[in-house]
């Protein structure tokens, strides 16, 4: 099954036309900053704060 779901992803991505990346690197930069979570150590406690929020 998971060499099924390899050769399928694979061939899916072979026929998907090139993406430009260095467009898709400025979106992703644009993202940077612009959402707050309300928590100021998400980058020290992440681990910690996806077990709350999957414990809800």
């Amino acid at each position: 099954m998971a060499d099924l779901v390899r050769e399928s992803v694979a061939e899916y991505l072979a026929r998907r036309p090139a993406r430009d990346r260095s467009a898709l690197l400025d979106r992703a930069r644009a993202l940077t900053g612009r959402f707050h979570s309300g928590y100021p150590n998400v980058a020290e406690n992440h681990d910690q704060h996806l077990d709350e929020a999957y414990d809800s």
